[in-house]
């Protein structure tokens, strides 16, 4: 599905909106020139809006089994004309078993000087595929250019909120989440979240956060489990104008992260590879006297928590 709106100039929205679909097991092998390729996708749902905002929601998908991903969503908007968000949005979605890539990619990119770039995520499984979980849970906020010059300007902001997301038993990072802006703040949210036993030197889950001109990068983890992962149980990378809120814990500010299970994965539990501080107490880390060889950079695992509040 492609739905596309000011293609010829001047402004507008361009929007799709699908429910309750079933695609699975599509497979297909392309004979070319004497070598034979093997694809085929579950559903691809693609909105471009050149001089407004995009929008794209699937609803109650079950896209199991295909030979690519099983779900690839995408949303582009504002190239320059006007200003406009982009959002994509997935609610009850099923997408496991891809026999050769990924479970989902989505994305959302906002080309505008303002507005948002969201991708949101509810009521997600995206189990026992070949490559990804979810990867490329992607919003990117690049700010107003024309061909590259002059540089992107603008404040625009990218957001990523995967809630009940799960990516178990995949041959990579069960959760893979960029967000991204130019001039203004990107944050993500992991809200009841379940990554483990991902292998192929994955990760429970990958977060990645960079915010523009004088903005923050944040993120806030609670009630999610990491567990049995080759490599950490979650591993961020975060940088932001004006510095990082990176909360695993109670940091205050009327937030609630916390009440994760991080335990038993390959590498530790959290890996922050950025220059901020991840706050991440009230966290249940598999012992009642976890190390500091669990965590690598700076991370405040203390205090924590004596028993596991996801059995």
């Amino acid at each position: 599905v492609v739905a596309e709106a000011g293609v010829d100039g001047g402004n507008g929205g361009a929007s799709v909106v699908m429910d309750t679909v079933t695609a699975n097991d599509n497979y297909s092998i392309v004979t070319y020139d004497g070598f034979n390729s093997s694809s085929g996708y579950g559903i691809v749902a693609d909105v471009y809006a050149y001089g407004g905002a995009a929008y794209l929601a699937l609803n109650n998908i079950v896209a199991n089994g295909n030979y690519d991903d099983n779900v690839f969503a995408s949303t582009e908007a504002s190239e320059d004309r006007g200003a406009g968000d982009a959002t994509t949005i997935l609610n009850d979605i099923q997408a496991n078993g891809s026999i050769d890539a990924d479970g989902i990619d989505a994305f959302a990119s906002n080309y505008g000087p303002s507005g948002k770039a969201l991708v949101q995520m509810t009521d997600v499984e995206a189990n026992d595929n070949h490559g990804y979980g979810i990867d490329y849970a992607y919003a990117e906020a690049v700010g107003s250019q024309t061909m590259g010059f002059p540089p992107p300007s603008g404040d625009a902001s990218a957001e990523v909120i995967p809630t009940r997301v799960t990516g178990n038993n995949n041959g990579d990072d069960g959760l893979w989440v960029w967000a991204s802006s130019e001039g203004g703040a990107a944050s993500v949210t992991l809200d009841g979240c379940t990554a483990n036993n991902n292998a192929g030197g994955g990760d429970g889950a990958y977060v990645f956060i960079s915010a523009g001109g004088t903005a923050t990068a944040s993120l806030d983890v609670k009630d999610s489990v990491f567990t049995g992962n080759d490599s950490y149980g979650i591993e961020i990378y975060a940088k932001g104008g004006s510095g990082q809120a990176l909360n695993m814990g109670d940091s205050g500010g009327g937030r609630d992260p916390g009440n994760n299970s991080i335990f038993g994965n390959g590498n530790g539990a959290v890996n922050n590879a950025g220059s901020g501080t991840v706050t991440a107490s009230g966290n249940w880390w598999g012992t009642t006297t976890p190390g500091a060889g669990l965590f690598n950079g700076s991370v405040d695992y203390t205090p924590w928590l004596n028993s596991d509040p996801n059995p």
